[in-house]
């Protein structure tokens, strides 16, 4: 079994990898080119990539360990979802809206069990992406993931339209850019439809009425 793990500290990471077929994102870089650097946050603070995880049992190829500041968590809500946008088509095509934005912590269950300090873990692939799931009456290709946060774990399959994954983005380190902390993008193919699908936690300040 090969694996590869990340270990970020609050200030900084320890050791970063390419891996071929892989671009890593630096989040910390991006936030210097557009201007938007915010103070230190946590954000990623592990990152765990087991490249033969599909032949072995309750393996996951994908795991991330994502950790907030106490007064971040206090002042934001949360969510994490998967999205996938056309990037190019010839013709007409559109994504059933339970597709477009596929949910996977709601900012409420993210509430009850982030308590002072939001700790999660998130995982993608312990099988391979099956390409046959049927649902509002259409067939996606499905990829499994899995949820550890409190007391709770959950497990199911994010779906998304379209085959051969590409230009696979896995981001192994850093914080908010903006709104948005970004785990993984890939684009994927169907019809002559092409698609883009990431995973993103997004926060939202909780202003003085909502409190």
């Amino acid at each position: 079994m090969v694996k590869i793990k990340y270990f970020i500290s609050i200030i900084g990471i320890t050791s970063l990898l390419i891996l071929p077929g892989c671009k890593a994102k630096n989040n910390q870089e991006e936030q210097k080119d557009t201007g938007k650097q915010e103070p230190p946050q946590y954000g990623l603070v592990a990152f765990e990539q087991t490249d033969n995880a599909y032949a072995q049992a309750n393996v996951w190829k994908y795991q991330w360990k994502i950790e907030l500041d106490p007064e971040l968590s206090r002042n934001h809500t949360f969510e994490l979802f998967k999205r996938t946008e056309i990037i190019s088509v010839q013709g007409h095509a559109d994504i059933h809206p339970q597709i477009a934005k596929q949910v996977f912590l709601e900012a409420g269950d993210i509430e009850k069990y982030k308590e002072k300090q939001l700790k999660f873990t998130f995982r993608i692939g312990d099988k391979a992406p099956m390409d046959d799931i049927s649902n509002y009456g259409q067939t996606f290709s499905g990829w499994s993931y899995g949820i550890s946060i409190g007391n709770m774990g959950t497990s199911n399959f994010m779906l998304f339209p379209g085959t051969g994954m590409t230009n696979i983005e896995i981001n192994k380190e850093g914080g908010f850019v903006g709104s948005d902390l970004e785990l993984i993008s890939f684009e994927t193919e169907k019809e002559g439809v092409q698609y883009k699908n990431k995973v993103v936690l997004r926060k939202r300040p909780i202003k003085l009425e909502d409190q």
